[in-house]
């Protein structure tokens, strides 16, 4: 996965960075067993020729497999690591975007009007959007994540804090989420709604 000219130009927090994360996508998020399903089924049974060719299907021949704890706990750990992730996120936000429009409000003086203006949306675009971008992106090449569900998921964590920034710089959070760091952070980091 990585190419040997790369790695040698790595310096050693970088290898033992890559090292730690092939481990967890192993150990801990099963991305190899994950790959392809290899559960066998524990009932079988047989659909009538008629459906099976009016919906296309092949020999009709259809089984029910028990759940893969591996798969749940390794969404397990993908959402926690989102949360994780997502709790620095939520602290840049407010501190870097909430907090300077909270100030600006109570302010009556235009020229702390004029330094926080720009503030919020050059955090916002520059910093915290790419970087739930790119995110899933790493994490799954670090990871090695080899379940298209569970890269799936991956996604999903992000996408929610990218919609969540964008509704803190442009000022429609709700009002009870920007009251304190902690409604912030809770609601940025879980990906539904929490009141």
């Amino acid at each position: 996965m990585y190419d040997r000219m790369i790695v040698s130009k790595m310096t050693l927090p970088e290898k033992k960075l890559i090292s730690i994360c092939k481990w967890i996508g192993g150990n801990v998020l099963f991305s190899e067993l994950l790959e392809s399903d290899q559960r066998s089924p524990l009932i079988t049974f047989q659909i009538p020729e008629l459906i099976t060719k009016f919906l296309g299907m092949g020999s009709g021949k259809l089984g029910v497999v028990a759940p893969s704890i591996q798969f749940w706990l390794a969404i397990a750990v993908i959402l926690a690591i989102w949360i994780l992730v997502s709790l620095v996120i939520s602290l840049v936000s407010y501190h870097f975007i909430i907090l300077p429009r909270k100030l600006r409000k109570k302010s009556d003086d235009n020229k702390s009007e004029d330094i926080f203006e720009i503030t919020p949306y050059l955090i916002g675009f520059g910093l915290l959007m790419p970087f739930c971008v790119m995110f899933p992106f790493y994490e799954v090449k670090y990871f090695n994540i080899q379940n298209k569900v569970i890269r799936f998921i991956c996604t999903l964590g992000p996408i929610t804090a990218f919609f969540r920034v964008s509704e803190a710089m442009f000022g429609f959070m709700p009002a009870h989420t920007v009251d304190s760091v902690s409604n912030t952070m809770i609601y940025i980091a879980v990906p539904v709604e929490v009141k």
